[in-house]
């Protein structure tokens, strides 16, 4: 079954099981990463939660029975989703929604067509956006903060950017290495000299933007006797972080192997390394020396 027949025959049989108006919907996700979905709109619902279609046609698309086995995941995924869109119904006051807003940093260049309809700063090769976080999902969730969301807010960029940094102080960390592979897949490494750490915050969502945490970094580089520290962007949910060093070339070229080969286009977030400098509290752009097609 190819690709559209597929989308549109789980659509009529989600339509025929629920009586919702579903609909079948592309989306722009971060770095231009396309994906294509069913909407599930309730009548009276402000919100309607968006279960994407792309993995389920990778596996059930030549299957007999694949619409019908998406149909049910479809619906199974809409019933966790539920609860947390029906909460999010009050995104027109700002007094309530400000306490779920985070920033986060995604690669400028790979990102330039929604700069018009996004608010968000620049900094360096990377740009600062905003998003609602969805608490309550099994999965971690989040709605992008565009321009026609501040006109109802009545709220200025700079409003949202104060509140969203003041909502992740005292969330982001600095871990070792070591300990996050530990925590995450269950691996102990031996290698007890290893001098990577690991900077993100304590959901590992959107982590990356620790790195703006600058007391942090700079307590940090005092701890371990450095005066710069050398900040590798491994993806948008966390930052490689050693001393200084001198091998920048090989860094460079070792993160855009890895980019290349181990992660997602969506969760790209640059081919470029970064220095902080501990004493004079400043960041800088190590540019990648040959250019490569992410």
């Amino acid at each position: 079954m190819e690709r559209k027949e597929f989308y549109e025959a789980v659509r009529r049989a989600t339509d025929e099981k629920t009586g919702y108006a579903c609909e079948v919907v592309e989306v722009t996700k971060n770095n231009g990463v396309r994906l294509t979905g069913i909407k599930l709109h309730e009548k009276g619902e402000l919100c309607a939660p968006i279960i994407y279609l792309d993995d389920m046609y990778e596996s059930l698309g030549e299957q007999a029975d694949g619409v019908m086995r998406a149909c049910n995941e479809v619906l199974h995924q809409y019933g966790e989703h539920k609860g947390a869109v029906t909460d999010i119904n009050w995104i027109n006051d700002y007094k309530i929604i400000r306490d779920y807003i985070y920033p986060k940093l995604i690669n400028r260049d790979c990102n330039l067509e929604m700069e018009q309809e996004v608010p968000g700063r620049n900094f360096m090769d990377l740009r600062l956006v905003y998003y609602i976080r969805i608490r309550g999902l099994a999965e971690k969730a989040s709605v992008l903060i565009r321009e026609s969301m501040l006109s109802v807010w009545g709220c200025s960029e700079d409003e949202l950017f104060e509140t969203a940094i003041n909502n992740i102080q005292g969330n982001s960390m600095i871990e070792p290495m070591t300990d996050v592979i530990y925590r995450v897949s269950g691996e102990e490494l031996t290698d007890s000299d290893c001098d990577m750490y690991i900077a993100t915050n304590r959901d590992m969502y959107f982590g990356a933007v620790s790195m703006l945490n600058k007391d942090m970094l700079a307590e940090f580089a005092g701890s371990c006797g450095a005066k710069k520290l050398t900040i590798i962007p491994s993806s948008v949910h966390e930052v490689i972080i050693l001393k200084d060093t001198t091998e920048d070339e090989a860094l460079m070229d070792m993160l855009r192997a890895v980019n290349q080969e181990y992660v997602s286009a969506e969760e790209f977030l640059s081919n470029n390394l970064y220095k902080f400098d501990a004493e004079r509290m400043e960041y800088e752009v190590v540019e990648q020396i040959n250019e490569i097609t992410k």
